[in-house]
């Protein structure tokens, strides 16, 4: 049977499955097989739109059987990040932005799960003090960390000007210190890359924005590299915010460009790093006057 079709089948078969039946292994398991076949049949950095479902349809299984579990809610907002990147195609903004909406929704359901833990908002929470407590909570800072990123991918398709307005930038800013606060290595540095692209792609609005700092986010980038520097989309915010805040340093930008060009995609990450792939040639063949 293809892995797709296995996978599709896997999905259904947990959602049909009484509920008395299912321990937390029992739910977690079909839920990440799932996710280790989101990318069975996609094409370069394009994903099969059935093995992005198949994952997004397995955690949603999982989370209805046991919706207070922080393990699960992380899940599914990681394959809906796949469908929505990956899984949808790029020029589908409508649709990617409807699947970033319902998954930040579903963010922020975990994150007043965590706030009630807590005791208090998490916004209004000093991060170093809260780093120990919210490490204590399964799944707490995973789904912080999830929860920034569908901010910050909804804000892209929403108009980062009218997200700005709204918030939004304030929001990532606080969600990704925490989960730094937490663990800066957790997600191949992911708090410091989603801390990194906000303050390098956020427009500078008085009352609103006047925070964002171009130096930040390179210093943030360039830690996230140092930490993690197997992991490409690192490579890739860098350069680009290199080439749009630092000019001088225009050619380290296109050497990190020239290496991802020439670089493989990892056997974990086919589809998501054959796109870094792809963006890279692009942004390099326009930047060099190529192609």
């Amino acid at each position: 049977m293809r892995p797709i079709l296995s996978s599709l089948l896997l999905a259904v078969s947990l959602a049909a499955t009484p509920l008395v039946a299912q321990s937390p292994v029992d739910l977690l398991h079909p839920a990440d097989e799932a996710w280790v076949a989101r990318s069975e049949g996609g094409r370069g950095g394009q994903g099969d739109r059935r093995a992005a479902d198949a994952a997004v349809a397995a955690a949603e299984a999982a989370l209805q059987a046991t919706p207070e579990s922080l393990e699960v809610r992380w899940r599914l907002l990681r394959a809906l990040y796949f469908l929505g990147e990956y899984g949808l195609p790029r020029n589908d903004e409508e649709g990617r932005l409807e699947v970033h909406r319902r998954a930040r929704d579903l963010a922020e359901e975990g994150i007043e799960a965590v706030e009630t833990t807590l005791g208090g908002k998490l916004r209004d929470l000093a991060p170093e003090p809260t780093a120990a407590r919210l490490a204590a909570i399964a799944g707490g800072k995973e789904v912080v960390f999830w929860a920034a990123v569908h901010w910050g991918a909804w804000a892209e398709l929403e108009g980062k000007i009218a997200a700005a307005r709204k918030g939004v930038a304030g929001i990532i800013r606080d969600y990704s210190g925490l989960v730094i606060a937490v663990d800066p290595r957790y997600e191949e540095a992911g708090g410091l890359r989603v801390q990194g692209r906000l303050h390098s792609e956020s427009p500078k609005l008085p009352f609103f924005t006047g925070w964002v700092d171009r130096e930040t986010a390179i210093a943030s980038l360039e830690k996230a590299v140092e930490i993690a520097p197997e992991n490409m989309l690192n490579h890739m915010f860098l350069a680009e915010a290199i080439l749009d805040h630092e000019k001088s340093r225009r050619q380290d930008a296109l050497e990190i460009l020239r290496r991802l060009a020439d670089s493989e995609p990892r056997p974990r990450y086919p589809v998501e790093e054959a796109r870094i792939v792809d963006d890279a040639r692009v942004l390099l063949a326009r930047e060099t006057g190529g192609g």
